[in-house]
Order: structure tokens, then C-alpha cells, then sequence
């Protein structure tokens, strides 16, 4: 990673990134590979202005070995990927409705008993259909 020390202490050091800001998901990743060097002991974030305020015990010399070694390309890659998953709150928000639910239960035991019951070429016949058609694709 590029970056600069802007100021430091016997235990404590305060870095900016060359990057600059960085984003919410870019702080996550970070606040979880640098709080994972085994002699940190706290990591504050400084979205606005790139900033990153390392704590760590006795070991500055690990911490630099570990920054340096800490590619930014992966951060702001892993950063993406969390960018498109679906966050917990979102799920707890996404109620479905009573009806939907008896829907897709009622569709899902037809469909296995489809499977279960048809002879396979029949089924292969019915699924091949299904993709092809991308029937009731929701």
C-alpha cells in the first residue's frame, strides 16, 4: 500500500493513503486486515481524508512489514464484492408476504415431486424447457 506516515508516537501512528477518501466498504476491509496484525491494538478510520490512526504494542516494525505488504488493488476488489452483497438489515427489511411464501412453497413441492416421480428424460425434457423459455423467471 502507499502511504505516508503523518505522525507518530512510541505507540501509535497516523497514516494517509495515497489513495485519498475511502469509501465505507474500503473501511471495513481495512479495519479488518490491519486490526488482524497481531500487535494492533485499535484502528480508527479517516474516511474523508484517507487517514488511518494505528495503535499497537511494542512491534512498529511488523506494522510498517505489514503495510507495506498490503496490496491496495485487493482492498478496493474485496471492497467491490461487498458492494454487492445484500446486507442483513436489507434481508430483515425484505418481508415477504404470507401469500408469496404458500406461492413458492406450493411451486417447490411440485417441482420435487416432478423430480421424483417423472422419468428422467421427461424431467431433463422439463427443466431444458424451463431454461429455455426462462418461464416465471423472477
Amino acid at each position: 500500500m502507499v502511504y505516508t506516515i503523518c505522525n507518530e508516537t512510541r505507540n501509535r501512528m497516523r497514516i494517509r493513503t495515497a489513495a485519498g477518501h475511502i469509501s465505507e466498504n474500503e473501511e471495513e476491509v481495512l479495519r479488518y486486515a490491519l486490526g488482524n496484525i497481531h500487535c494492533v491494538t485499535a484502528v480508527r478510520i479517516y474516511r474523508a481524508t484517507g487517514g488511518i490512526e494505528i495503535r499497537y504494542q511494542d512491534d512498529r516494525e511488523a506494522v510498517v512489514k505489514r503495510l507495506d505488504a498490503l496490496r491496495y488493488q485487493n482492498v478496493t476488489l474485496f471492497a467491490r464484492e461487498l458492494e454487492t452483497q445484500i446486507s442483513s438489515e436489507e434481508v430483515e427489511r425484505r418481508h415477504l408476504t404470507p401469500e408469496l411464501k404458500r406461492k413458492l412453497r406450493t411451486r417447490t413441492l411440485i417441482e420435487c415431486a416432478a423430480d421424483v416421480f417423472l422419468p428422467m428424460p421427461v424431467q431433463v425434457a422439463y427443466h431444458v424447457y424451463q431454461l429455455l423459455t426462462l418461464k416465471e423467471l423472477f
